[in-house]
């Protein structure tokens, strides 16, 4: 018997960031989203042009923004990157 999903994992939300280049950097963004039990779907690095050793990291998000947990844990990372962008939030694909 299959159970039912929330509402909320129907929807996944794609975001872009950059973080000093420092031991425990990467550890420290995830933590937000560690904490509240969010789902990451999918992470993906992408070197910074002209910036050695430097990265973008692509995050997929399982659930929806408008949920307080999503933007907290949102806003938390936003708070220790050098930038941060929402790519989008759309339909989730099974």
């Amino acid at each position: 018997m299959e159970m039912d999903r929330p509402q909320s994992l129907d929807y996944k939300r794609t975001i872009i960031f950059r973080i000093m280049n420092e031991p425990g950097a990467l550890f420290r963004s995830l933590r937000p989203f560690a904490e509240r039990g969010i789902d990451i779907a999918k992470i993906e690095s992408r070197p910074v042009k002209d910036s050695p050793f430097e990265y973008m990291f692509y995050l997929d998000l399982i659930g929806r923004a408008d949920y307080e947990s999503m933007f907290d844990a949102v806003e938390e990372l936003r708070s220790q990157c050098l930038s941060l962008r929402v790519l989008g939030m759309y339909p989730r694909t099974h």
